[in-house]
């Protein structure tokens, strides 16, 4: 049930399907980074499906998509080399900064 609530997240505000999926992960016994990772594998087509809706409903537009990709796809990559190397507890840290700093930027902004 809270996979569907991820899906439902990560399709309506575009991301957020990993705060709830990777609690879920490591409650079923995964270390975080294998949560973390994880969770990335099961929000690929997540967000891959939301992004066909959006661009074949007109809400999202490809080529101005485009333009950020080249510096997402480098962060995802340090990202992606970082991780195994980030002790756990440093990797639950960051995960829950990351929280309070995106959830203080959506109720005050």
């Amino acid at each position: 049930m809270l996979m569907l609530l991820s899906g439902l997240v990560n399709g309506i505000l575009g991301a957020g399907g990993g705060m709830i999926t990777v609690p879920v992960l490591k409650n079923e016994g995964l270390e975080a980074e294998k949560a973390h990772a994880t969770a990335l594998c099961l929000m690929l087509p997540l967000s891959a499906l939301s992004a066909a809706v959006y661009l074949l409903t007109g809400r999202a537009d490809f080529f101005e998509a485009v333009k950020y990709m080249p510096a997402g796809v480098l962060g995802a990559m340090f990202g992606a080399w970082l991780l195994p190397r980030l002790p756990e507890d440093i990797i639950n840290l960051l995960f829950g900064l990351f929280a309070l700093w995106a959830g203080g930027r959506s109720l005050f902004k």
